[in-house]
């Protein structure tokens, strides 16, 4: 039984969407990415709000690792969490030098 809190609901609506409603936030895609058991439903979301542009720090940084390394997902969504760590992690290397 899927017991998802009602935080991340709002990851249903595009970026844009949420954005002009006020309701855009990292605590969203943080529970997003957190284990939903072999569900990719909320991970994907979270994932393309990500996409769309919402900030990556480190705790999201951490969580798409972790996503990109957890079998229960599927590889599309493992391989769009890596991609991002990946980003992430080049652009703070660029931002230290």
């Amino acid at each position: 039984m899927d017991r998802t809190p009602s935080l991340v609901t709002g990851l249903e609506s595009p970026l844009a969407v949420a954005q002009d409603a006020g309701k855009a936030d990292r605590l969203m895609v943080v529970e997003g990415l957190g284990p939903h058991g072999f569900s990719d439903y909320w991970p994907s979301l979270a994932i393309a709000w990500l996409e769309e542009g919402f900030p990556i720090d480190v705790e999201i940084a951490g969580l798409l690792e972790a996503a990109s390394d957890n079998k229960a997902l599927s590889q599309q969504v493992r391989h769009k969490a890596f991609a991002l760590f990946v980003a992430w992690r080049r652009a703070q290397s660029v931002r230290g030098q």
